[in-house]
């Protein structure tokens, strides 16, 4: 009997042992449990602290574009460190915090914003502005061509070398494949007219075939990517503001009256210079009646800003050949142009509306120009009388356009972003500060 006694003891301390081994063991992996469950909560919750963050970063740039587009940040707000001052905000109660900088070459802005508070997130992104002149011609109210017409593209100031096609050599000038007309209203073309393409805005609103022009080949031009839905008129008004605030406090040159007459100002030559530096004037009349050439010094990098309250001519009534910054226009002649024409020179912007007396956009026959010509109110043609033959190298833009037929557009690619339109799209989005 003592014998299993002493057996039971030995068996029952054996036991108790397991039992602790077990129990040490249970609670070793409920505080496992336990940690591991504390940890992942807290990853979690840093990991939704980061994705809140990072919102808040983001709103920081929207903030950004909202305040840009609508002037409530400018140019003259950049600091001599080359950035804007911190403008903060929140987000659902989230804060942010964001500065800029402007680019002169590109007139774009480069935004860095931080989100976040007990976690930070860093983003940055460029607000790529887009062009006041991206396409050959654009009418807002519509555009009939009649027969002849065209619209092509090539590089300004560049040696002439014609494209077989776009891009095709490299180096090629002529040909670009970028002569796009451009419409909030309809496009109509009479026989035998030639473009790269066509622009029809505001499709969401105002769809249909009857906007569209047929190709000679009786396809029509209303395909992807050229229906925008877009209303480009509302881009142009706020152009127009701005335009019209330069002119309210702007100074007047040419004579007494603020008129500027080429034929006032001719040389030996024949010919009259616009003796301009390159910088923004203001004129009341602006009047190109004879063959007129830009000064020294006056380019594409540096160019004529020119702004005109009530009237521009180009060209004199019954035609006559009138060329008009147009030194290399003679693309069709042989031999070619050793430079072709530099449109972005030139730079002329206008908000007067309808003909009349001392008032108007006149454009008249046998004209050539090269110049980007920004006249969205105007009706663009020669009062009562025919407008037929002309030459357009660089862009223009205006209420509508109706000719007699024989007007060609030739769309300069360094136009393309020589002047911004105020409207941005966020670009280049990324975490780094780069």
């Amino acid at each position: 009997m003592d014998s299993w006694m002493a057996h039971r003891s030995r068996t029952d301390k054996g036991s108790v042992a397991l039992a602790l081994l077990a129990i040490m063991i249970i609670l070793s992996f409920a505080m496992t449990l336990a940690t591991t469950t504390v940890v992942q909560q807290r990853v979690t919750r840093k990991e939704k602290l980061s994705a809140i963050a990072l919102e808040a970063a983001d709103a920081g740039i929207q903030d950004a574009r909202y305040r840009i587009i609508n002037r409530l940040v400018q140019v003259i707000d950049v600091q001599p460190s080359g950035r804007t001052t911190a403008v903060a905000g929140t987000v659902n109660g989230v804060p942010f915090s964001w500065t800029a900088s402007y680019s002169a070459s590109t007139l774009n802005w480069r935004v860095i914003s931080q989100g976040g508070s007990t976690v930070t997130r860093t983003v940055a992104a460029t607000l790529r502005q887009g062009s006041r002149f991206d396409v050959a011609l654009f009418a807002s109210n519509g555009i009939g061509f009649a027969g002849g017409n065209g619209a092509n593209s090539y590089n300004g100031g560049r040696p002439f070398l014609a494209c077989t096609s776009p891009g095709v050599p490299t180096n090629c000038s002529w040909n670009t494949g970028n002569g796009i007309v451009a419409s909030d209203g309809n496009i109509q073309f009479g026989g035998n007219n030639v473009v790269d393409g066509v622009r029809v805005y505001d499709w969401a609103n105002n769809p249909g075939s009857q906007r569209c022009p047929l190709q000679n080949a009786g396809t029509t031009y209303c395909v992807s990517p050229y229906r925008v839905n877009v209303d480009a008129r509302l881009v142009l008004d706020q152009q127009l503001t701005d335009i019209n605030n330069t002119l309210a406090t702007c100074t007047y040159e040419g004579d007494s009256n603020g008129i500027w007459r080429s034929s006032d100002h001719l040389g030996a030559n024949g010919k009259a210079t616009f003796n301009f530096t390159a910088g923004s004037h203001c004129f009341k009349q602006l009047i190109f009646d004879v063959e007129t050439v830009l000064p020294a010094g006056v380019t594409a990098s540096s160019p004529l800003k020119v702004y005109v309250k009530d009237f521009l001519q180009v060209g004199k009534p019954g035609g006559g050949g009138t060329e008009i910054n147009c030194a290399g226009c003679a693309v069709s002649s042989a031999p070619p142009p050793a430079v072709l024409p530099d449109a972005a020179a030139l730079l002329i912007y206008t908000p007067v509306k309808t003909f009349g007396t001392g008032s108007g956009v006149a454009i008249y026959s046998q004209t050539k120009v090269a110049a980007g010509i920004y006249a969205p109110n105007g009706s663009c043609g020669s009062p009562g009388s025919s407008n037929s033959q002309v030459d357009i190298y660089g862009s223009l833009l205006c209420s509508d356009l109706t000719n007699q037929g024989g007007w060609l557009f030739h769309f300069d690619d360094n136009l393309a972003g020589r002047a911004g339109n105020g409207l941005f799209d966020i670009f280049d989005w990324n975490e780094s500060l780069q």
